[in-house]
């Protein structure tokens, strides 16, 4: 209302009001991408309508950005090797601008140690500003402002950690949030001369990714994991005790040595067991010649009852101690405890367990008679590993004709 007014200005000419105000977008169920706002104005003079206005359209975009992309770009392996992401994402065409994107990925902190030097960023597209924040296990990278069809690319490195386990997946999520506005609530400083009144998320401050409200949704995110290697298994006979009988043919009576070797990925082997089933007729023989030997270049760490396994003896020469050997029926359990694979090269790592067992005069046993035997792996009280089957033929001696 600008009150009575009087033009004096009595020449050829025109004689203008002009009043200007700002208005503000607001962040509400109301304003979204390609929503049309038509506005018009008008003019009364004594409390009659003297003039309607053009109309004006205001035209609402917002930024998208939904094809956050993290991948594992190499890696894969145990303890001490370093695996690579790689994260990626763009805005979208024909959209506004995206400002203050974030991406957060709290590595995980038992099994990966982020390598803070290794974090680059790549952008295009007229994207810019980069604050790398990252810090600890966490990657911490924003980008300033992002237009439509603006690129961003991060790569980093990991190292895994020896406390990752045989067959372990490793999942981690790269989460990215973004603003609709620049600064740290929204627009401040700007030509209008106002500044966006309202905090971040509210409904009078800029859209943001804090998904409180609903409609706080410029956030996305995409996983990625790294598989740490299973444990395999290999069963054979390594020995005999009668020339008599060849390969994997046994008499009644007689020894057969079975050879347990399991490679084993470098990290942690909490609960390291060998299972073994033998088969009806078979028996566990003589704990005594139950023996055992790690395998490795830089040693296993052990229990102190086992320290004299870590010798890299092949065949193995350290005795199982008698109270980690239980036999239940057919199945023989070799407890040898917590162990950790140190060993930091390319080359295979390996446990190796030999045992006795007695071919019985049972009823049963009797010759072509085939007796199947597999082996089994578990750490931390779960199958990591089954071994191939043996099989083994049952001979016996037959003289039908005796004559005098």
């Amino acid at each position: 209302t600008l009150g009575t007014l009087v033009n004096n200005d009595s020449d050829v000419d025109a004689e203008t009001v002009i009043l200007e105000f700002n208005a503000l977008v607001g962040n509400d169920a109301n304003t979204n991408h390609l929503n049309v706002k038509n506005n018009t104005f008008t003019v009364n003079v004594s409390g009659a309508l003297a003039a309607t206005s053009n109309t004006v359209a205001a035209t609402l975009r917002e930024p998208s950005i939904t094809n956050v992309n993290k991948v594992l770009i190499s890696g894969g392996g145990d303890a001490g090797d370093t695996v690579s992401f790689q994260v990626t994402y763009s805005n979208a065409a024909g959209r506004a601008t995206a400002f203050e994107a974030q991406i957060l990925d709290a590595l995980d902190a038992t099994n990966l140690a982020l390598n803070l030097g290794s974090i680059t960023v790549t952008l295009g597209g007229g994207a810019a500003g980069i604050t790398n924040s990252s810090a600890g296990n966490t990657l911490d990278v924003t980008i300033g402002s992002i237009p439509a069809g603006g690129t961003v690319q991060i790569d980093y490195t990991a190292t895994l950690t020896y406390a990752v386990t045989p067959a372990l997946v490793i999942n981690n999520t790269a989460n990215l949030t973004y603003t609709s506005l620049p600064g740290p609530s929204g627009t401040i400083g700007n030509p209008t001369g106002s500044n966006t009144p309202g905090a971040s998320g509210t409904a009078t401050g800029e859209r943001d990714g804090s998904a409180v409200p609903a409609l706080n949704d410029y956030f996305d995110s995409d996983p990625a994991s790294t598989t740490v290697p299973s444990v395999t298994a290999v069963k054979s006979i390594a020995s005999t005790s009668e020339a008599s009988t060849a390969g994997a043919d046994l008499a009644i009576g007689e020894i057969v040595r079975y050879r347990l070797v399991a490679t084993v990925p470098e990290g942690s082997l909490p609960n390291f067991q060998f299972i073994d089933t033998l088969p009806l007729g078979l028996s566990l023989l003589d704990v005594g010649q139950v023996l055992v030997s790690f395998v490795a270049d830089n040693g296993v760490t052990e229990p102190v009852d086992m320290a004299g396994a870590d010798n890299d003896a092949d065949p193995p020469t350290f005795v199982l101690p008698v109270g980690r050997i239980s036999t239940v029926g057919q199945t023989t359990t070799f407890t040898l405890g917590n162990l950790v694979n140190n060993d930091g090269d390319a080359g295979a790592e390996t446990i190796i367990l030999e045992f006795n067992a007695l071919v019985g005069n049972v009823v049963g046993n009797a010759n072509g008679n085939t007796r199947d035997n597999t082996a089994t792996v578990n750490v931390n009280g779960a199958l990591a590993a089954t071994t191939n089957t043996v099989t083994a033929t049952l001979r016996e001696p037959s003289i039908t004709d005796f004559d005098l």
